[in-house]
């Protein structure tokens, strides 16, 4: 299975591409009319620690991970996304950054067998 991660902003040019997006937000921008997964968005408490600063950044990281691994067996999360198509592009709001939920969430794919990259971010070549 062949995953994309990116923001709102992106996704015209991935439905070119024939991926089908799905938001990965509880509350997803009131523009955005597709397939939903609110499951996989963080808690609102991890949301509001995070943000009032009583959750620091690893901590954040941390639990959201192992909300993920809570959330569902991994062979149930990609039955379900596979039932929207082929080709998938996980989105959400922001920047490409340690602390986004939706790269955090593509690192969660990875480690668990799926190909999934953040579109537009290459990674840099070592000589």
């Amino acid at each position: 299975m062949r995953f994309k991660t990116c923001s709102y902003k992106s996704i015209n040019i991935l439905e070119k591409y024939s991926f089908v997006p799905i938001s990965i937000e509880a509350n997803p921008p009131k523009s955005y009319t597709g397939v939903t997964l609110p499951e996989l968005a963080p808690l609102p408490f991890l949301i509001k620690g995070l943000q009032n600063g009583t959750i620091s950044k690893n901590l954040f990281r941390m639990l959201y991970i192992k909300q993920l691994d809570r959330c569902n067996d991994m062979s149930n999360l990609i039955l379900k996304l596979l039932s929207y198509g082929g080709k998938i592009c996980l989105v959400s709001s922001g920047g490409y950054n340690e602390l986004n939920h939706r790269v955090i969430l593509g690192e969660w794919l990875k480690r668990n067998g799926c190909n999934c990259k953040e579109y537009g971010v290459n990674k840099k070549k070592t000589q």
